[in-house]
């Protein structure tokens, strides 16, 4: 069994002396985990990082083992090393990804979006409202979408404020 598509790194974890355990977001086929062998050596340590892009050969004898990837960088995000909020905001996609997302389930849109936006982090510039957006959307793509054009009781448009914790209306 194996594949060939792009994907963005989300976490990355130690796996023996050598090798690393990478999860990665991609549009075919969803999250997705494999061992990168030789990944902890300072020369692919680089490409590796949560929010690189990747160009992912990903090969196992059965579909539901874990597998291996092969990797080469089609984009690395450095430039968010420089601002504290950007990389905050990487990690917290990474982490709501990793949360949320079940495994090898695709969700396209998701994965385009998530790329728009680390896009949006990288150039800088106000990015803070389309992360709110695209937290929506991951709610959305999940099952729980809200609806906070009107509140759920009344109807009214004005004066919303807030969700309530007990009934999520607003």
């Amino acid at each position: 069994m194996q594949w060939q598509a792009h994907g963005t790194v989300i976490a990355r974890r130690p796996h023996g002396e050598t090798a690393i355990i990478i999860d990665v977001l991609t549009a075919d086929h969803g999250r997705h985990a494999g061992v990168v062998p030789g990944g902890a050596s300072a020369r692919r340590a680089a490409m590796l990082q949560p929010g690189s892009r990747l160009d992912l050969r990903w090969r196992a004898r059965q579909a539901d083992q874990l597998g291996s990837f092969t990797a080469e960088p089609v984009r690395l995000r450095a430039g968010l090393m420089g601002d504290p909020l950007a990389l905050a905001g990487l990690n917290a996609v990474c982490a709501l990804l990793v949360f949320a997302l079940p495994e090898r389930d695709p969700h396209p849109a998701l994965a385009a979006r998530t790329e728009d936006l680390l896009d949006q982090m990288e150039a800088g510039g106000d990015w803070p409202p389309a992360y709110l957006a695209w937290e929506m959307r991951l709610l959305d793509e999940m099952g729980f979408g809200l609806d906070l054009s009107a509140c759920a009781v009344t109807g009214a448009q004005d004066g919303l404020a807030y969700v309530s914790p007990r009934s999520g209306l607003t």
